[in-house]
């Protein structure tokens, strides 16, 4: 099987981050009879088997020309499946759909036939406590009922390299082949309670559950917390998750954020907004098992917090299975080659 990645017309650059397993995993896939390239460009796609297009990173300036592209490959005999790049369990691509066999999303809502209906913004963020007054996504497109069986579950971020992760094209190659172990040097004891680093206050619906978590952790007071918007050298970023107990993981452009993953490979308590509504891989949001959840409205993220507080010293097998589970799945290729070849 032969299998074409088109990601951007820089190769390896957003895009990169979502396609990482498939980098490290390439010779191992080859030695198991499945070819797996990159392309820089759009050319000589029909000798391949299978194309996977990521949505966001396609090299076309246009949405209108994406899509015409997309009509016009249909037509050939490769295999057409995009990737979705958008970090929500929502759905923005009903004008791909028609034209694509099949549409990888890195979390899926469990009821599939939500694609199907304009709810406008709350169809793209399930999650929003109130309608917008200006609708961003008032001409939503939503996806027809004899094509839901398309949308398929891809990967989440889960599996990305978090010992070395870039955050940005040029370093990736730089750092991809390093054996430096950042996250696995932990301090004897952890100085912060609680932690909290991200931006706020930078558009209604996108900041909306972080704006709430800054506020009642500054209400709550308790222990000695760390909270801020700014944004810092990424190890010295790992070095304050190593040093909190917990941390809080709001929902923000999606559900799943690289925040989550790194807690738990930090050891830090994840208390994050309920996750049953979606199905993901690898799934490591298990309730009360790998994590523990609050409300959408975080309306209990105090009394959760507060409990936290009181009895931390019992949440501890939470942060040891949460650690090991995003761990096995991190350094398991036969677990995400089986997941791989069943999702196209």
């Amino acid at each position: 099987m032969k299998i074409g990645i088109i990601g951007s017309p820089r190769f390896l650059t957003k895009s990169f981050h979502d396609f990482y397993p498939l980098v490290k995993y390439r010779k191992d896939f080859y030695k198991d009879g499945v070819e797996i390239e990159f392309l820089k460009n759009y050319e000589k796609i029909d000798i391949y088997d299978i194309l996977i297009i990521h949505t966001r990173n396609h090299g076309f300036s246009e949405r209108s020309k994406f899509v015409e592209f997309l009509s016009n490959i249909s037509k050939r005999n490769t295999k057409i499946i995009c990737y979705d790049g958008y970090d929500t369990s929502g759905f923005v691509d009903g004008d791909v759909i028609p034209f694509v066999d099949g549409f990888l999303k890195k979390q899926v809502l469990k009821d599939k036939n939500q694609y199907t209906l304009n709810n406008k913004d709350l169809s793209v963020r399930p999650w929003l406590a109130e309608m917008p007054t200006v609708p961003k996504y008032d001409d939503l497109i939503v996806c027809k009922q004899e094509d839901l069986s398309k949308i398929k579950l891809g990967w989440n971020i889960g599996i990305n390299n978090y010992d070395e992760y870039p955050f940005g094209p040029l370093n990736i190659f730089r750092n991809l082949y390093k054996n430096k172990d950042k996250t696995n040097n932990f301090p004897e004891t952890k100085s912060f309670f609680t932690s909290f680093r991200g931006t706020v206050n930078y558009n209604d619906q996108i900041s909306l559950q972080r704006n709430i978590t800054i506020d009642v952790l500054k209400k709550i007071n308790l222990g000695e917390s760390l909270l801020s918007s700014d944004k810092i050298d990424r190890f010295k970023y790992l070095d304050e998750m190593k040093s909190s107990k917990c941390i809080v993981s709001p929902f923000g452009w999606g559900e799943i954020c690289y925040r989550d993953f790194e807690a738990m490979l930090c050891k830090s308590l994840l208390i994050k907004p309920n996750m049953q509504h979606i199905d993901t891989f690898p799934n490591i949001f298990k309730i009360n098992e790998t994590y523990i959840p609050v409300a959408w409205d975080l309306s209990d993220l105090e009394k959760v917090i507060s409990d936290v507080y009181s009895n931390y010293d019992d949440y501890s097998k939470i942060v040891d299975t949460a650690c090991n589970e995003i761990t096995y799945y991190q350094n398991s290729y036969s677990e995400f080659k089986n997941h791989f070849i069943s999702s196209i």
